[in-house]
């Protein structure tokens, strides 16, 4: 949960890309790992504004807009994790823009990925399998292969992404990762519409938010 969530920021976790805006420092692009010392020099103030820990699941909601300058455009980006204890993770993404502009999302794996396939990825290393898949693919194109990034030393590499990508002024986007061990199979996890309600479901676990409000899991 660690790089996801600060991926907000831009580390090997995952990155938020607006086609257009820069970032206040490109010291934060395409790292292969978080660089807090750009991120102060940067007078960054990205924060979580909630952390809640249950038996079964963890609520963590971060709000990255400042990683963006005050004119470029970029009105909010919040993201939200939900950890079902113990193998699935629930991404929520909510981007806000001045006006429709290319928007992506990059997450990064430690083991390549398969081509993409309705929405869905695999990685696959020694030890454990992963999958993700997002979970409303509507006007929404999702691909997996290298992309450019920097390594501890800043010298250029290819770091496995999954990228996922959408024309919008206003975008809520919900991706879902599990895992399991190398030889098994990671649980699916679906999503229901109830009203102004998402629930989320793996196997009996289940978890339900209002995307476009601030709060949390109900």
């Amino acid at each position: 949960m660690h790089h996801l969530l600060a991926g907000l920021l831009g580390n090997r976790g995952a990155d938020a890309l607006v086609r257009g805006l820069a970032a206040r420092s490109p010291d934060l692009q395409g790292r292969q790992w978080f660089d807090g010392v750009a991120a102060l020099r940067a007078k960054m103030n990205p924060r979580v504004v909630k952390a809640t820990s249950t038996a079964e699941v963890d609520e963590i909601v971060g709000d990255g807009t400042s990683a963006y300058p005050q004119d470029a455009g970029l009105r909010a980006f919040v993201r939200r994790l939900y950890f079902l204890k113990p193998d699935v993770l629930i991404v929520v993404d909510r981007i806000e823009v001045d006006r429709v502009r290319q928007l992506e999302l990059r997450f990064h794996t430690e083991a390549p990925c398969e081509e993409a396939k309705d929405g869905v990825v695999f990685a696959k290393g020694k030890k454990a399998a992963l999958r993700i898949e997002v979970l409303w693919p509507a006007g929404v194109s999702v691909d997996a292969g290298p992309a450019p990034g920097l390594d501890l030393d800043r010298k250029p590499i290819a770091l496995n992404a999954v990228r996922v990508r959408a024309a919008r002024a206003n975008w809520v986007n919900a991706t879902a990762l599990s895992w399991c061990a190398a030889d098994g199979e990671a649980v699916k996890v679906s999503l229901e519409q109830r009203g102004d309600r998402w629930v989320f479901h793996a196997g009996e676990r289940s978890v339900a938010i209002r995307p476009l409000e601030p709060g949390s899991s109900q």
